[in-house]
């Protein structure tokens, strides 16, 4: 999990979760791949995978674009999982075990 994303799961509260990744993308004008991917993961850990599925394909489309291929590769993957419906997060709890 890189920076953002373990920031975030640190956080055991999904409602805040989704507020701080919804500012990162805002403040970012919804231009970085990076922060939509976080507010995917954020939606799936909220059970909306449909939602999470379009961001981070969004997402995905936005890297490979820019050039940055190993990044969207990791994004299909992750849209992968999260469409059937499997977890790519960590809670805080889960993080700290490691």
């Amino acid at each position: 999990i890189f920076g953002p994303v373990a920031m975030l799961f640190r956080v055991e509260d999904l409602d805040e979760a989704k507020r701080t990744a919804e500012l990162a993308c805002t403040i970012s004008g919804m231009r970085s791949p990076r922060w939509l991917e976080v507010l995917a993961i954020v939606f799936a850990a909220r059970g909306n995978t449909r939602e999470a599925g379009t961001i981070i394909t969004e997402a995905e489309n936005m890297a490979r674009n820019a050039g940055f291929a190993g990044l969207a590769d990791k994004m299909d993957k992750s849209r992968a999982t999260i469409v059937r419906g499997e977890r790519v997060w960590m809670t805080g709890r889960e993080l700290a075990s490691q």
